[in-house]
């Protein structure tokens, strides 16, 4: 075999088998492409000011800011902040060296007709190849890739064939069909939270759901995860444009675009713990982060899935509902309330400090934790106040929890310095992926 290709394909390979799109260090990143820009307009304004590229930039920092306020462990990664233009291999590269988790492309529809409304979010695909001879197949691919959302700054028919490497064209079909099952589910949650959303806005007369298509867009062909592309209504139609031209509208939009970001990210979350579960746990596992990760904010609104009520509910890391980020934002945080403990204290290793008994029955409700200036490790947020013995802690114990806007935030551990927690919080994470340290004062509130 020729050895630049077998170097090629082995490299390829490696990067198949590895951990890829953030998963190895526990993070969740989302990639947010606002389409056009600079000297691409998109769709031109008509009747009013903005045209395509100012609508999807606006809503792209509106969703990105959603994200930063109420899921700071989330990494975001945009493809463009201000009026300039990437092109479309450029939007792909900067996707995939983010190693992302989700790409989110926020567009604006035109048509030729002026009566043509409604949202529509796409997912890559080509519909109509099964039975195709290969050169029939060769020419629905070519036509397909006749799209708006495939035009280069000046206009032209980008080439998808010489446009990206050959480690990229392999890297994404090998992955196409895990993603697009993904793909299709987030495509799914974000469609049905636009409608719902418009559905209850003023503009609800004139909500139009077009669903979830398929189509043969660049950008969704060449990121290598998850993807979707959100049209977000017709600028060719006056209604629809005069409506998109609204502040409301865009924020609209971004609210909604986040719930659905929420729902999938909820159910990647579950998978992650899931593929947890499954892995054994290996003894004097490396270092993998130190304990100085990002603290999330304290979430403000209930989960967006009910749990089942004969499962133990899986734990949630669901944060504030869009529509109560503005009146919630100036509330202040309550403060956890502490319920007295029963138990002897058991001495601990390590300078962490536990300040009941880690004998405790099976059946015995996690305690509220202490009022003392500490460190302690935060690894789940739920609903559901846990006993010793549920699922959900699989197996970690002795644990406390605090609670904030009706969610319980559960800890293990506690030490006077960050540094005393790194080994404990190595053993959490072998569990809990996403495990972080918190600092409290000695009211118990925790400090930020």
């Amino acid at each position: 075999m020729n050895r630049p290709i077998f170097h090629l394909i082995f490299m390829v390979a490696t990067m198949l088998l590895c951990p890829i799109s953030g998963m190895a260090a526990g993070q969740f990143v989302v990639v947010i492409d606002a389409g056009h820009g600079g000297g691409d307009p998109g769709t031109l304004h008509r009747k009013f000011k903005q045209d395509e590229k100012t609508i999807a930039l606006n809503v792209a920092l509106k969703l990105g800011k959603l994200i930063e306020q109420n899921h700071p462990d989330v990494k975001i990664v945009y493809t463009r902040t201000t009026d300039v233009y990437p092109t479309l291999p450029d939007r792909t590269r900067i996707a995939r060296e983010a190693k992302g988790n989700l790409f989110i492309s926020i567009h604006v529809n035109s048509a030729q007709s002026s009566s043509a409304k409604g949202v529509e979010t796409y997912v890559f695909g080509i519909t109509g190849l099964q039975g195709k001879s290969a050169a029939e197949q060769k020419r629905i691919r070519e036509r397909t890739m006749i799209e708006r959302e495939n035009l280069d700054i000046d206009g032209k028919q980008i080439d998808f064939e010489t446009a990206v490497d050959i480690e990229t064209k392999i890297l994404c079909q090998a992955q196409r069909e895990k993603h697009n099952k993904y793909s299709q589910e987030v495509a799914h949650y974000v469609q049905n939270n636009i409608m719902s959303a418009l559905r209850k806005s003023d503009y609800r007369s004139s909500a139009v759901d077009r669903g979830v298509k398929q189509k043969n867009i660049f950008v969704l062909c060449y990121s290598p995860m998850p993807a979707i592309l959100v049209e977000l209504g017709y600028m060719t139609n006056y209604n629809e444009e005069k409506f998109l031209n609204t502040a409301d509208a865009q924020t609209l939009f971004a609210q909604a675009i986040f719930r659905g970001f929420e729902q999938y990210k909820s159910n990647w979350s579950k998978r992650q713990l899931r593929e947890e579960i499954e892995v054994p746990v290996v003894a004097d596992a490396p270092a993998i982060a130190d304990a100085t990760r990002p603290e999330p904010a304290a979430e403000t609104s209930a989960t967006t899935e009910k749990p089942s009520a004969t499962a133990t509910p899986a734990p949630s890391n669901t944060t504030a509902t869009p529509s109560d980020i503005a009146t919630q934002a100036s509330q202040p945080e309550p403060q956890p309330t502490t319920e007295p403990s029963n138990t002897t204290p058991m001495p601990q290793a390590a300078k962490i400090d536990v300040a009941y008994t880690a004998n405790a029955p099976a059946g015995t409700e996690v305690p509220m934790l202490e009022k003392r200036s500490c460190y302690r490790i935060q690894f789940m947020s739920s609903t559901t106040r846990f006993k010793r013995g549920d699922a959900a802690l699989k197996g970690l114990w002795p644990v406390q929890c605090y609670e904030v806007n009706g969610y319980f935030r559960y800890t293990y551990g506690e030490a006077s310095d960050r540094s005393d927690l790194q080994q404990a919080i190595l053993k959490v994470r072998k569990s809990f992926p996403d495990a972080f340290s918190v600092h409290f004062d000695e009211n118990g509130n925790r400090i930020r």
